[in-house]
């Protein structure tokens, strides 16, 4: 391989590293859209994934409540686990790939914007963040969740507030 060539390869794999650690790197929850952060929500509670569920809050939000509440990550995952099992427990597995398949493709049928008020009253209380914008969410396959967004990223409100109540 000539000189020129390497120096092309070694150019071409320093774009592509830095493109992967610049996906990798920074918060791996939320969701990009408000959208997705709802239906995650319910993907989550459907494949019983609580690791999946606990990417609906925020980093910050997972350190308090282990400061808090004395639990590990692991601890709160386990309670969201166990809840989940409980919550699709009995559920036959026709409706819930039915389910699924709703869920994906649901539409929102209405929204409203919520005063930052509305949704600050949890996080205010614990001190933890500041939302930039809240949104209800109401879907054509009869769910709604609420959702806020932070540091660009979306979370379910409801997300928190369930694992808040778990370990509380």
């Amino acid at each position: 391989m000539k000189a020129y060539q390497k120096g092309i390869c070694l150019a071409v794999a320093t774009v592509m590293m830095a493109g992967c650690l610049a996906g990798c790197g920074g918060s791996k929850s939320g969701e990009s859209k408000m959208e997705e952060a709802a239906r995650m929500r319910v993907m989550a509670m459907l494949e019983t994934d609580a690791k999946s569920y606990l990417n609906l809050i925020p980093e910050e939000c997972m350190e308090y409540l282990e400061d808090t509440y004395y639990v590990s990550e692991k601890q709160i995952e386990e309670a969201v686990q166990e809840y989940l099992e409980e919550w699709i427990e009995g559920a036959e597995d026709k409706k819930i790939k039915e389910r699924k398949k709703e869920v994906k493709k649901a539409k929102v049928e209405d929204s409203d914007e919520l005063e930052l008020d509305d949704i600050q009253e949890l996080n205010e209380e614990l001190n933890v963040i500041r939302a930039e914008e809240a949104y209800w969410l109401d879907f054509d396959c009869d769910y709604e969740d609420t959702v806020y967004q932070y540091n660009g990223k979306w979370y379910s409100y409801n997300a928190f507030e369930r694992i808040v109540n778990l370990i509380d």
